[in-house]
């Protein structure tokens, strides 16, 4: 329940980065790593930087995404 309380309201750059959180690490569900992405990118395009690091780390180790250690460079930054 808190998962879907949260996707109503993640109109907001901090909920959107917890939402990418919780998926990232599958708390309260399970891991989902493309879940995950979508919504750090989302918090990240707003100035969240922290969830400019999950999508870095994301690339880095093919988390969701295709592998692409050039990109992951460029997000760690």
């Amino acid at each position: 329940r808190a998962l879907q309380w949260l996707e109503k309201s993640s109109d907001c750059k901090e909920v959107q980065y917890v939402l990418g959180k919780y998926y990232f690490d599958g708390t309260y569900t399970n891991v989902n790593y493309v879940k995950a992405v979508k919504y750090f990118s989302i918090a990240a395009s707003q100035g969240h930087s922290l969830s400019q690091y999950y999508i870095g780390l994301s690339y880095l180790n093919g988390y969701g995404v295709m592998k692409d250690e050039k990109k992951a460079v460029l997000l760690l930054k």
